[in-house]
């Protein structure tokens, strides 16, 4: 099994980085969201929840860097380029919701470019082209609850 490499584990940890800071100011600080990315003024709610979207994903690059084998982070750097593909397509639809007099919005939109660029470049760089590697069979119960699922 293929170890993740070190690039990986450094996109990982600063996805995780920024992931958990815009988590901290939605859930814990939603009135200074707004200053902070120079937003439209976002509702408390509003703030919260943009807040618990990206707990999700600092949470989800928590695993991926505690995670020892390629094959547990798989799916995570297409899903890193896919997510921040799509928020710079929302960033540039809305420009005007963003004072690009300040510095905020620069490193936001610079990171929606840069991110994808290395996400989708690691993903081709570290896909396994050889044959897939077999593991021990999935137990009865998980197999049962994602069937469920």
């Amino acid at each position: 099994m293929r170890e993740i490499t070190w690039p990986e584990r450094a996109l990982f940890a600063v996805i995780c980085v920024a992931a958990l800071f815009v988590a901290y100011l939605g859930l814990f600080a939603p009135g200074r969201m707004d200053r902070s990315f120079t937003w439209a003024l976002l509702p408390p709610l509003h703030a919260r929840f943009v807040g618990v979207a990206y707990l999700f994903g600092g949470i989800f690059m928590i695993g991926c860097l505690l995670a020892r084998h390629r094959s547990a982070v798989a799916p995570a750097l297409p899903a890193i380029g896919i997510f921040t593909s799509l928020l710079l397509l929302v960033t540039l639809l809305n420009l005007e919701a963003f004072d690009y007099d300040l510095g905020p919005p620069w490193v936001w939109t610079v990171s929606y470019v840069v991110y994808p660029v290395l996400a989708f470049g690691l993903a081709w760089r570290c896909r396994d082209t050889g044959p897939p590697v077999r593991g021990a069979p999935l137990d009865g119960w998980a197999r049962t609850f994602l069937l469920v699922q």
